[in-house]
């Protein structure tokens, strides 16, 4: 699962899903709690699972994230940045 995520500076996250396992590419969109930084998006059309990081961990170059599939049920993923590739002419 690779997520493409973008922050305004209101808190709107926008972006993309995609699933390698089914080559899709799904918009998805959430936002940050600004009194706890934590962001917490999900991919249109769907109710769940929600994603929950803290905004500063998103920073990073690996951090863990919370992933809600029902009210009592999350698991801890490991979410790691992949860089994009240098160009080459």
């Amino acid at each position: 699962h690779i997520f493409q995520l973008a922050v305004n500076k209101t808190g709107v996250i926008r972006g993309n899903y995609y699933d390698a396992v089914t080559d899709t590419t799904t918009p998805l969109s959430g936002s940050v709690d600004k009194k706890s930084q934590r962001a917490a998006w999900k991919v249109d059309g769907s109710k769940a699972p929600v994603y929950e990081a803290g905004i500063a961990n998103l920073t990073q170059a690996q951090t863990t994230m919370m992933v809600h599939y029902a009210k009592d049920r999350s698991v801890q993923y490991a979410l790691i940045r992949v860089e994009e590739p240098e160009k080459t002419e």
